[in-house]
């Protein structure tokens, strides 16, 4: 079974090198951050990842990422609040 990481602040620094090591093991990867330009830049050209726009700090976006991660992957087997 593919395991699912779910990476908050993925578009850049820390968050995309996160992101990029997870995909080396072969994790799928849930890519979130609030910045949709960064985030669509960020992601192009990576496969096995779902990018999703949401601010954290939002508790009904919270919600809204969780739930389209789970529809996306099916499940969530590590998380990282960059």
């Amino acid at each position: 079974m593919i395991k699912t990481a779910l990476v908050t602040g993925a578009a850049r620094g820390i968050g995309l090198a996160t992101t990029k090591l997870f995909l080396e093991e072969g994790w799928q990867v849930v890519m979130v951050d609030r910045d949709k330009p960064a985030l669509d830049d960020a992601s192009t050209g990576l496969e096995d990842v779902h990018a999703l726009i949401a601010d954290v700090s939002v508790p009904d976006q919270v919600e809204t990422m969780v739930a389209n991660a789970l529809a996306c992957f099916g499940q969530i087997n590590a998380l990282v609040n960059n």
